[in-house]
């Protein structure tokens, strides 16, 4: 974390972001953070074709860690999943978020 805090580069995460230096991180002291990146996919695993298309698609949400470098971040050993669901229910990301 105190690397890609002090990195002078691009800017590649939230971690190097002014909003992490001086709203989030203030937050939490000197406790340990580990920020994570959520995201959202649609996918069908029996590829149905015809009257029956979408019947079985799921959804998932997926999380990576935000502060590992960047040629590791988007290898599948570092992206976990968190939630999946049928895609036409909602009421997983309810429970999930308590937001819908």
């Amino acid at each position: 974390m105190d690397m890609l805090e002090k990195s002078d580069g691009p800017i590649e995460n939230l971690v190097q972001g002014t909003l992490w230096k001086n709203k989030i991180k203030p937050l939490f002291g000197d406790n340990i953070v580990l920020p994570l990146e959520g995201y959202f996919d649609d996918f069908e695993p029996c590829e149905a074709v015809g009257a029956h298309s979408g019947v079985f698609k799921l959804g998932a949400m997926y999380y990576t860690i935000l502060s590992i470098p960047p040629e590791h971040r988007s290898s599948l050993d570092n992206n976990f999943s968190a939630l999946i669901f049928h895609a036409q229910s909602t009421m997983a990301l309810t429970k999930f978020f308590g937001l819908l």
